[in-house]
């Protein structure tokens, strides 16, 4: 039985059928808030049957951790081919300036008795230096940053987490997600 059976929903095609049970579960079954100061999420389900109410809890959680899941892995995917494309232009930038410094010297076989030549000797020295740093600082930011699918899964609760309660005459399932708004940003 579908859920639009279940509610009796008689509509023209299964696409209006459909678009009616999304309607009811927004207006009717399904409440969230956010508590601001502590960034938890509270979903609530109403509706007269507790199996169904622990159902669509247990599916909206699935779907949360799911999104949640390619929306990290999608800033993991991004995050590190930028720095990778970083890395290759600092490897690129390290062996232009290690070039110039092995030109230079063989150039400049006894450039530490010139003053202006061991100047730009230094200066040669400290771009290496100053480009290798930056290359060491790239490589292990991509190592610290996990590939798409290194993505560790979310902390959100599974279906186990959903309780049951009864209030009123009309039975309830809620759950309080301990998860913090930011996230499905992060």
């Amino acid at each position: 039985t579908s859920l639009a059976d279940l509610l009796e929903i008689e509509e023209d095609t299964e696409d209006l059928r459909l678009e009616e049970v999304y309607d009811w579960l927004e207006e009717d079954a399904v409440d969230v808030s956010v508590a601001t100061q502590t960034g938890t999420i509270t979903l609530e389900v109403v509706t007269d049957w507790p199996d169904l109410s622990h159902a669509i809890v247990t599916r909206l959680l699935r779907e949360v951790t799911r999104f949640n899941m390619e929306v990290r892995q999608s800033q993991a995917g991004a995050e590190h081919e930028f720095i990778s494309a970083r890395v290759d232009t600092a490897e690129v930038e390290l062996r232009t300036a290690e070039a110039a410094l092995q030109s230079f010297l063989e150039s400049n076989r006894q450039y530490t008795q010139s003053p202006l030549l061991t100047l730009q000797f230094e200066r040669l020295q400290r771009e290496v230096t100053r480009r290798s740093s930056v290359l060491e600082t790239l490589i292990q930011s991509r190592e610290q940053v996990p590939d798409r699918g290194d993505v560790p899964p979310s902390a959100l609760p599974g279906e186990d987490a959903a309780r049951v309660e009864f209030g009123g005459n009309r039975p309830q399932t809620g759950v309080t997600v301990g998860a913090n708004v930011g996230d499905a940003q992060q």
